[in-house]
Protein backbone atom coordinates (compact mmCIF):
# COMPACT_ATOMS: atom_id res chain seq x y z
CA UNK A 1 0.00 0.00 0.00
CA UNK A 2 1.37 3.42 -0.92
CA UNK A 3 1.54 6.49 1.31
CA UNK A 4 -1.36 7.93 -0.69
CA UNK A 5 -3.39 4.76 -0.11
CA UNK A 6 -2.49 4.87 3.59
CA UNK A 7 -3.72 8.47 3.82
CA UNK A 8 -6.95 7.62 2.00
CA UNK A 9 -7.53 4.64 4.29
CA UNK A 10 -6.90 6.79 7.36
CA UNK A 11 -9.32 9.44 6.08
CA UNK A 12 -12.03 6.84 5.42
CA UNK A 13 -11.53 5.38 8.88
CA UNK A 14 -11.77 8.86 10.41
CA UNK A 15 -14.95 9.63 8.43
CA UNK A 16 -16.47 6.34 9.50
CA UNK A 17 -15.61 7.02 13.16
CA UNK A 18 -17.29 10.43 12.99
CA UNK A 19 -20.41 8.98 11.34
CA UNK A 20 -20.56 6.12 13.85
CA UNK A 21 -20.24 8.53 16.80
CA UNK A 22 -23.04 10.73 15.44
CA UNK A 23 -25.31 7.74 14.90
CA UNK A 24 -24.55 6.39 18.37
CA UNK A 25 -25.72 9.70 19.85
CA UNK A 26 -28.89 9.60 17.76
CA UNK A 27 -29.69 6.00 18.68
CA UNK A 28 -29.09 6.74 22.36
CA UNK A 29 -31.32 9.82 22.25
CA UNK A 30 -34.25 7.93 20.72
CA UNK A 31 -33.81 4.30 21.76
CA UNK A 32 -32.63 5.23 25.25
CA UNK A 33 -35.64 7.46 25.99
CA UNK A 34 -37.43 5.36 28.60
CA UNK A 35 -40.32 7.86 28.77
CA UNK A 36 -41.59 6.38 25.50
CA UNK A 37 -42.81 2.75 25.32
CA UNK A 38 -40.15 0.48 23.78
CA UNK A 39 -41.89 -0.51 20.54
CA UNK A 40 -42.92 3.06 19.89
CA UNK A 41 -39.25 4.04 20.34
CA UNK A 42 -38.21 1.51 17.70
CA UNK A 43 -40.78 2.86 15.24
CA UNK A 44 -39.78 6.46 15.99
CA UNK A 45 -36.12 5.61 15.55
CA UNK A 46 -36.52 3.96 12.16
CA UNK A 47 -38.97 6.65 11.01
CA UNK A 48 -36.35 9.28 11.85
CA UNK A 49 -33.74 7.20 10.03
CA UNK A 50 -35.92 7.26 6.90
CA UNK A 51 -36.21 11.04 7.23
CA UNK A 52 -32.41 11.33 7.44
CA UNK A 53 -31.24 8.61 5.07
CA UNK A 54 -34.18 7.98 2.76
CA UNK A 55 -34.27 9.44 -0.74
CA UNK A 56 -35.55 12.83 0.44
CA UNK A 57 -33.21 12.91 3.43
CA UNK A 58 -30.16 15.09 3.85
CA UNK A 59 -27.82 12.10 3.37
CA UNK A 60 -29.49 9.38 1.25
CA UNK A 61 -28.11 5.96 2.08
CA UNK A 62 -25.94 4.59 4.85
CA UNK A 63 -22.26 5.42 5.04
CA UNK A 64 -21.52 2.20 6.95
CA UNK A 65 -23.32 0.20 4.27
CA UNK A 66 -21.41 1.98 1.52
CA UNK A 67 -18.07 1.50 3.25
CA UNK A 68 -18.92 -2.15 3.88
CA UNK A 69 -19.56 -2.72 0.19
CA UNK A 70 -16.89 -0.54 -1.34
CA UNK A 71 -13.79 -0.29 0.84
CA UNK A 72 -13.89 -2.47 3.95
CA UNK A 73 -12.58 -5.51 2.10
CA UNK A 74 -9.29 -3.74 1.46
CA UNK A 75 -9.11 -1.88 4.77
CA UNK A 76 -9.04 -4.17 7.84
CA UNK A 77 -9.16 -1.24 10.29
CA UNK A 78 -12.28 0.16 8.65
CA UNK A 79 -13.87 -3.29 8.46
CA UNK A 80 -13.25 -3.82 12.19
CA UNK A 81 -14.67 -0.40 13.06
CA UNK A 82 -17.80 -1.06 10.97
CA UNK A 83 -18.27 -4.53 12.44
CA UNK A 84 -18.05 -3.18 15.99
CA UNK A 85 -20.50 -0.40 15.12
CA UNK A 86 -23.02 -2.89 13.71
CA UNK A 87 -22.66 -5.04 16.84
CA UNK A 88 -23.21 -2.01 19.09
CA UNK A 89 -26.22 -0.93 17.03
CA UNK A 90 -27.72 -4.42 17.21
CA UNK A 91 -27.20 -4.56 21.00
CA UNK A 92 -28.90 -1.18 21.39
CA UNK A 93 -31.93 -2.42 19.44
CA UNK A 94 -31.89 -5.69 21.42
CA UNK A 95 -31.97 -3.71 24.66
CA UNK A 96 -35.18 -2.00 23.55
CA UNK A 97 -36.67 -5.35 22.55
CA UNK A 98 -35.78 -6.76 26.00
CA UNK A 99 -37.58 -3.79 27.57
CA UNK A 100 -40.60 -4.48 25.35
CA UNK A 101 -40.65 -8.09 26.59
CA UNK A 102 -40.32 -6.97 30.24
CA UNK A 103 -43.20 -4.50 29.79
CA UNK A 104 -45.45 -7.05 28.08
CA UNK A 105 -45.31 -5.45 24.63
CA UNK A 106 -43.74 -8.61 23.21
CA UNK A 107 -44.24 -12.21 24.31
CA UNK A 108 -42.02 -13.70 26.97
CA UNK A 109 -39.41 -15.87 25.34
CA UNK A 110 -38.79 -13.41 22.51
CA UNK A 111 -35.10 -13.76 21.70
CA UNK A 112 -34.03 -10.12 21.56
CA UNK A 113 -30.57 -10.41 20.03
CA UNK A 114 -31.51 -12.38 16.88
CA UNK A 115 -34.64 -10.25 16.44
CA UNK A 116 -32.52 -7.10 16.67
CA UNK A 117 -30.13 -8.59 14.10
CA UNK A 118 -33.07 -9.32 11.81
CA UNK A 119 -34.37 -5.76 12.14
CA UNK A 120 -30.94 -4.25 11.51
CA UNK A 121 -30.23 -6.52 8.54
CA UNK A 122 -33.68 -5.83 7.10
CA UNK A 123 -33.17 -2.09 7.54
CA UNK A 124 -29.80 -2.14 5.80
CA UNK A 125 -31.18 -4.24 2.94
CA UNK A 126 -34.17 -1.93 2.52
CA UNK A 127 -31.86 1.09 2.57
CA UNK A 128 -29.62 -0.45 -0.08
CA UNK A 129 -32.59 -1.25 -2.30
CA UNK A 130 -33.96 2.24 -1.70
CA UNK A 131 -30.71 3.60 -3.13
CA UNK A 132 -30.92 1.33 -6.18
CA UNK A 133 -34.53 2.27 -6.87
CA UNK A 134 -34.25 5.94 -5.85
CA UNK A 135 -37.41 5.40 -3.82
CA UNK A 136 -38.41 5.20 -0.16
CA UNK A 137 -40.84 2.36 -0.96
CA UNK A 138 -38.45 -0.36 0.35
CA UNK A 139 -38.10 1.60 3.61
CA UNK A 140 -41.87 1.97 3.94
CA UNK A 141 -42.22 -1.78 3.38
CA UNK A 142 -39.61 -2.37 6.09
CA UNK A 143 -41.65 -0.28 8.54
CA UNK A 144 -44.88 -1.99 7.60
CA UNK A 145 -43.70 -5.57 7.76
CA UNK A 146 -40.85 -5.53 10.24
CA UNK A 147 -42.15 -3.06 12.81
CA UNK A 148 -45.91 -3.23 12.37
CA UNK A 149 -45.68 -6.99 12.79
CA UNK A 150 -44.06 -6.42 16.19
CA UNK A 151 -46.51 -3.80 17.38
CA UNK A 152 -49.75 -5.34 16.15
CA UNK A 153 -51.73 -7.07 18.84
CA UNK A 154 -52.15 -10.73 18.05
CA UNK A 155 -55.71 -12.00 18.20
CA UNK A 156 -56.20 -15.62 19.10
CA UNK A 157 -57.12 -17.74 16.13
CA UNK A 158 -60.80 -18.38 16.70
CA UNK A 159 -61.56 -19.68 13.23
CA UNK A 160 -62.24 -23.34 12.99
CA UNK A 161 -60.04 -25.34 10.72
CA UNK A 162 -61.70 -26.75 7.66
CA UNK A 163 -61.32 -30.43 7.15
Amino acid sequence: MSVRDDKAAALLTELAASYIAREAKHSEAVLGNSKIPPLRRLRQYFTEMIEMYGQTGAIPGCMMGRFSLETAIENPQLRAKISIAFQHWQHKIASVIEQAVAQGELPKGTDAEPLAGFLLNSWEGALLRSQAEKSDAPLDIFLRYALDALTEKRKPNTQRKRH
